[in-house]
């Protein structure tokens, strides 16, 4: 049994008594005090979230304005894709009438021989790349972009305001707000 406390030799308390004043000077002097990282913190975002701003507001322009192009790409495909399309519109009088008995059997007749659903199947095949291009533009950069370019500009311009009764909306009806202006 042992009848006493543990004691390190001399020698290796003094090491570690070293290495411990080396880490806490390195610690030290290489970690800045908290009111320093708020600062920069505070200069930093001082000066990247204009940027930000301008570059939204540049480049929501810039994609609204290729947008046009892409309507236009995306009209042209369904023109191909429905080229008889005039004849199965109208009103009801043009569908009771022969106009639509005409056009419903020329859309049999198309689709008995095969030439139809031939026709939108080449039609499908041939616009491949156009909508896939179209809908990488659309349902990834420009919802991308507009979902982040919204949460950005929320941080300084909140739309949504806390109701009375909890819930939040744009506007409060039938109470008023928490906060002053709502």
């Amino acid at each position: 049994m042992l009848a006493g406390p543990i004691t390190l030799p001399k020698k290796k308390t003094l090491m570690l008594r070293r290495q411990k004043e080396k880490f806490l000077a390195a610690r030290d002097s290489y970690m800045p005090l908290p009111t320093e990282l708020i600062i920069s913190f505070l200069a930093l975002f001082a000066v990247v979230y204009p940027l930000v701003l301008l570059f939204i507001y540049l480049a929501r322009g810039v994609l609204w304005w290729f947008a046009g192009t892409f309507f236009l790409i995306d009209e042209l495909m369904w023109v191909l894709y429905n080229p008889l399309r005039f004849m199965m519109r109208g009103g009801k009088k043009f569908r009771e009438g022969f106009g639509g008995k005409a056009s419903r059997g020329l859309f049999l007749l198309l689709t008995i021989f095969l030439v139809g659903p031939l026709y939108k199947l080449a039609i499908y095949v041939l616009t491949l790349p156009l909508r896939l291009i179209t809908a990488i533009y659309f349902d990834v950069i420009m919802y991308l972009f507009v979902m982040t370019a919204d949460t950005i500009e929320e941080l300084s311009t909140p739309s949504l305001v806390l109701c009375a009764s909890g819930r939040a909306s744009s506007t409060c009806s039938g109470g008023s707000s928490d906060f002053p202006n709502g």
